[in-house]
């Protein structure tokens, strides 16, 4: 955001809402509603959204602006953020061992962490 009357350091960002499919960060602070940053936060690369586990779509906050004399206009503001799928890698959550003799055909149901249920065959 610009404001030409006053240098970036001066704009004081107030959250009026906050995301609701993550957390937003001013470093290692997580911000709450009513919580400020500035935009030298921001041009810094203080300012971080981390979205919660498992989660894809979109999300957002709202926030005010001041200058240090005038609220900007219109009063609120919005930030939208997508958040897009990532492959996680599996995980095992539980070691078990299954017996194969050679030259039978095989099948069983593995479900694994993020990437939900899948059926192997084993030849």
């Amino acid at each position: 955001m610009t404001d030409a009357d006053n240098l970036p350091p001066s704009l004081t960002f107030t959250l009026v809402t906050i995301p609701t499919k993550g957390i937003l960060r001013l470093g290692s602070t997580t911000l709450y509603t009513d919580a400020t940053f500035t935009q030298a936060n921001i041009n810094n690369h203080n300012l971080h959204f981390i979205p919660d586990a498992d989660v894809i779509g979109t999300d957002g906050f709202t926030f005010t602006v001041f200058d240090g004399l005038d609220w900007t206009v219109p009063p609120t503001h919005s930030f939208a953020i997508t958040i897009t799928e990532v492959n996680d890698p599996p995980r095992e959550h539980h070691k078990r061992t299954l017996d194969i003799n050679e030259g039978i055909l095989k099948s069983f149901l593995m479900t694994g962490w993020r990437s939900g249920t899948r059926r192997v065959t084993l030849q």
